[in-house]
This record gives C-alpha cells, structure tokens and sequence, in this order.
C-alpha cells in the first residue's frame, strides 16, 4: 500500500506540482565527461541551416546523425556542412522513407545512439497548416530551451543520474491557443495500447488525465536506457497514416505525449527546460479575440442566437410583467 501511495505521488501529473521540475541554468561547463549524441531529421533544408547555428556553438564534443528522405536532399545537406563546424561531428547521413515524420526515423536509428550516455532529437520544424509566426515562435522555443540551454542539459544529466528526458516547456503558442480536448476513444485507445505494447508496470489512469507532460512537437534530449522500451518498439506501415498527417490522434501524437512516461516507468525522472522570454499581453488579447470573434461569427453561434431569441422575448415579457404587477402591488392601498 506505501508503494502505490508513493508511486502515485511520483506520477509525472502529480509530481509537477509537489517537485521542482525545472531546469536549473548553469552554463557553466562543470559536466563529467560524457559522451553525447545529436539525431536531426532533416526535411525542410532552410530549418536545418538555422540548426547549425546552434550545433557550431555548442561547447562541447557531440556525434551527429542526419536522416533525411532523398538523395538530393542529402547532397544538399552536406554541401550545406562545408561551412560549418559542425561538419567535423557528422557521423552518418542516413536515407529513410517520408514516413512518420520525425518519429520513425529517430526510432528507426535509435539502435546507433544506445552508446552514448546522452542523446538528443530534433528535427526541422514547420507549422504549415497555421500562420507563419505560430511555426517562427515554435522554432525560436525550441532553440531556447533545448539548444541554447545545452550545456546546463548535460550538466543535469551527469549530476543527476536518475534524470531521463528534458523536455522544452509548452510552447508560446499553445500558451495563447490551449490545446483542444483530443482524447476521444480511439486516441485513448492507442495510448493504452502502445503503453501495454512497450510493456510498461506501473498505473495511469489515462481516462482522468486532463492534460499530458510531453515534449511539444516531439524534440528533447534523453537517456537512451530510459527509452528503451520506446525505441525498441517496431511500428508496421497499417498504423502510420500517409501524408498529410492529421492533426491530432494517430499513433505518432501517443509516442510523442508517453515520452515521459515511459521514462517514468523505468524509475527516470524528467526536467523541463524553461523559455527565456513571455510574450506580451497584447498577444494574449489578439489571439483571444480572433477566438471569440469566430465565435460571434459562427454559424452555429448564428443559429443558437436565432434559437435562442424567442425563448429571451419571452423572459423579457415575464420580467416586464413581473416589475408592472410589483408597480401595482406597490400602489395598491393596504386593506
């Protein structure tokens, strides 16, 4: 009975509110000798250039796999690397199928990082079926929590050794555009499955959780044995949807929310790293705005108003006839 208790205390949506889950910032290059692995999946060429900005700076010694989908885009690739130094760490180029995203080519190589104390995965990001800032400000989050925050990240891995996954803090869009209700059913259903699939002991009640600990947009840094049981999973081409992907529900979004459960499963613990700067509240107000103004312009909003204005006429009838029968009884002499 202690047991459970204190495993349902260390459950990651219990713990975030009793623990200090966030990343300390010490930039200061005090880390144990480790040896670190980076994986990119690289699609969009103009994302990864920006990429290598950070990989040239970074101030320490790391191992790079590149995975991509073409040839062509492979020579692309490595004549971008000509220039930077980051080019001296390349260890493999690595063709895969344009499928599942960056999810199946980082697991498809997952066997490659099992060596080093310490990996991380990213790939080159877009938010096509949004406005152009929302993909601009999610790009610009993940360089600032998870690349620009790299050396604190290893320190706390080589000080922590209990430390499996650290994960970037919610993005600022989904901050100004909460993420909508997506566990319906069959997406629940997948997540069971898949935490059954990879064979995991302890207890979730996925069907009470209001909300996940997850790596938004699936780019984090972690070590490999905390994994394993993730990694080690093999998907076959009937579950990964073809492109384009949807939006929400599919087997990839359920990899990308058990992360740090699965981490937590094996007794790992997790960190989020912290974003640097807040948006301001006239970002807040905009966006908001544009929702409720969608709202008003609905055509069910329409509809219901529609609906609606007999049932408020008649309310307006009864409380103009409940104020002239107080007036009356108000002017009526008592007996």
């Amino acid at each position: 009975m202690t047991h459970n208790y204190f495993e349902q205390m260390d459950n990651p949506n219990t713990s975030l509110f009793i623990s200090d889950k966030i990343l300390h910032i010490d930039n200061k290059k005090n880390m144990d000798l480790y040896s670190v692995a980076l994986h990119i999946h690289v699609y969009y060429l103009d994302v990864f250039e920006k990429y290598l900005t950070y990989f040239d700076s970074m101030p320490f010694a790391f191992d790079v796999f590149i995975t991509t989908d073409t040839q062509e885009k492979k020579k692309i690739i490595q004549e971008s690397l000509q220039s930077h130094k980051t080019a001296e760490y390349v260890k493999e180029i690595i063709i895969v199928k344009n499928i599942g995203r960056d999810v199946l080519p980082w697991i498809s190589i997952a066997e490659r990082l099992k060596t080093y104390n310490v990996a991380g995965h990213f790939h080159t990001k877009k938010t096509t079926t949004a406005e152009q800032w929302v993909g601009e400000s999610w790009q610009k989050d993940i360089f600032e929590t998870l690349l620009e925050n790299s050396q604190s990240i290893l320190n706390a891995f080589a000080q922590n050794p209990g430390l499996g996954v650290v994960i970037p803090d919610i993005p600022h869009y989904w901050r100004l555009h909460p993420l909508a209700y997506t566990h319906d059913a069959d997406f629940l259903k997948k997540i069971k499955n898949l935490w059954q699939r990879m064979g995991c002991k302890k207890q979730l009640d996925f069907d009470a959780m209001t909300g996940f600990i997850m790596p938004f947009g699936t780019m984090f840094w972690y070590r490999p044995a905390a994994l394993e049981k993730l990694t080690s999973l093999r998907f076959s081409a009937e579950e990964i949807p073809q492109e384009p992907l949807p939006v929400h529900g599919t087997i990839l979004h359920a990899i990308e929310r058990l992360i740090v459960y699965a981490a937590w499963d094996g007794d790992y613990d997790y960190r989020i790293a912290p974003l640097k700067t807040q948006m301001c509240g006239f970002a807040d107000a905009m966006v908001w705005n544009r929702v409720i103004r969608s709202v008003y312009e609905s055509r069910d909003y329409r509809a219901g108003h529609v609906l609606l204005a007999p049932l408020r006429f008649i309310k307006k009838m009864l409380t103009g006839a409940g104020r002239m029968c107080h007036q009356i009884k108000s002017k009526t002499p008592s007996p």
